[in-house]
């Protein structure tokens, strides 16, 4: 648990530095406002280099999509994400709808119109590379920290899972560094 002063690491003579992983749970725009939170406070302390594992699904996913692209496809250092990065987040999740006929207009609507009824999914990606401004692909991830993207496989109903290095599952297998957008489907 963080307190609220500095995080002890070790002894100032070489001792290695804590590395942190961190599982960032789905809940949709619920759970990335929280994560928000959560990262702001590892910025806080000066602990977000030392991420170096990131496993994400739903709006853990979002989120770090969004922190990612808001930082030049680069994991964000605390100074970075204290006062660019966290701000902007901010501004954006208490005034964009992306998940409501509004967030179309009415434009969008007409422009829209039958996707909405079978491709939902690919409106929801043109709006996060509109209004959110992800963008990039798997290969533009930074190496550090490694994010694992998860998700289900329509075929296995098993965990899928994406990295910069990698896809696929323990059923499938494992397809190596395919240039695959990770917006797009």
């Amino acid at each position: 648990m963080l307190g609220n002063g500095p995080v002890e690491t070790g002894d100032s003579a070489g001792a290695p530095k804590l590395e942190l992983g961190l599982a960032l749970s789905g809940g949709g725009i619920r759970a990335a406002v929280f994560h928000l939170g959560l990262l702001r406070r590892l910025a806080e302390q000066g602990m977000m280099e030392r991420v170096a594992q990131l496993s994400t699904v739903s709006g853990g996913s979002l989120i770090v999509a969004a922190i990612i692209s808001r930082s030049g496809m680069r994991w964000p250092t605390s100074s970075g994400y204290l006062e660019t990065v966290y701000p902007a987040l901010r501004h954006l999740l208490t005034s964009c709808d992306l998940f409501s006929l509004s967030a179309l207009g009415i434009g969008g609507l007409i422009r829209q119109n039958i996707r909405l009824l079978n491709r939902r999914a690919g409106i929801l990606v043109d709006l996060l590379a509109q209004q959110w401004k992800i963008s990039g692909s798997l290969r533009d991830l930074p190496e550090v920290p490694t994010w694992w993207i998860n998700t289900t496989c329509l075929e296995t109903g098993k965990n899928w899972r994406f990295s910069k290095r990698e896809m696929g599952d323990w059923q499938f297998g494992r397809i190596m560094n395919r240039p695959s957008p990770w917006h797009r489907q």
